[in-house]
């Protein structure tokens, strides 16, 4: 692999993304372009921002698996339709 290709991967990282909300979509515009979707640090401790998919998916599975099924269905409908994304995907440009 050539140096500057192994340092473009380098600069590649995931971000945890959920979709905005609004009134009309409390659990999350689904249909958003991915330009208006949201980087949203969970709580102080976690982060939203991971060095490759396989953490990022980790850490989504992670919160999955603290969702209280008590909690409000428009939460966990929410936390259910977070995408970890590639901060090299062109999507994330979009208009």
């Amino acid at each position: 692999m050539r140096r500057c290709h192994a340092a473009a991967l380098a600069l590649v990282v995931w971000y945890l993304l959920f979709p905005p909300t609004s009134h009309e979509h409390p659990t999350g515009d689904i249909s958003a372009p991915l330009s208006k979707w949201q980087r949203r640090t969970i709580s102080a401790y976690r982060k939203n921002q991971f060095p490759d998919r396989q953490e990022c998916e980790s850490e989504l599975n992670h919160l999955a698996k603290q969702i209280d099924p008590a909690q409000d269905p428009q939460t966990i409908a929410f936390y259910k339709h977070g995408q970890c994304i590639a901060s090299d995907d062109p999507r994330l440009n979009e208009k």
